[in-house]
């Protein structure tokens, strides 16, 4: 029997990770920390020894930066319960979710499109941070 294609194996991993995802939700909700980023840690290790590690790169680090968030009780009330809410939609409607990444390591289902979007986005943020003449010009611009 032939081993399964790249794309069947890396929507397994995926499966698996939104079901542990799930099941980390439940224990941090339920004041399990601990277990919590165990459970996620756990993912992590299957996901880099799968044969679509390759192809799992921003799946690790959803991994990665959900496990450091459940961990402490103050950190999830505060990021991680939204991160974990906000992950488990994204991995449900296989859309990009609206979470900002910490690094530059390409999201799941993020479109080239969409990165540029999100790209001229925070160029154009910038911009507006800039000194209040620049900000005021701005809203010159747009009529306000």
């Amino acid at each position: 029997m032939a081993p399964p294609s790249m794309e069947v194996e890396r929507e397994r991993v995926r499966l698996e990770a939104t079901q542990d995802i799930a099941a980390a939700r439940v224990a941090a909700d339920g004041g399990e920390h601990a277990g919590a980023a165990r459970i996620l840690e756990s993912r992590l290790k299957a996901v880099e020894q799968s044969s679509a590690t390759g192809a799992c790169e921003a799946l690790k680090e959803e991994l990665q930066d959900l496990s450091s968030r459940v961990g402490d009780r103050r950190e999830y009330q505060q990021t991680g319960r939204a991160r974990l809410l906000a992950g488990m939609s994204s991995h449900a409607q296989q859309r990009a979710s609206a979470s900002s990444s910490t690094t530059k390591a390409p999201r799941a289902y993020l479109t080239p499109k969409m990165e540029e979007m999100v790209e001229t986005s925070r160029r154009q943020s910038r911009k507006r941070k800039h000194p209040d003449g620049q900000l005021t010009q701005i809203k010159l611009d747009l009529g306000d």
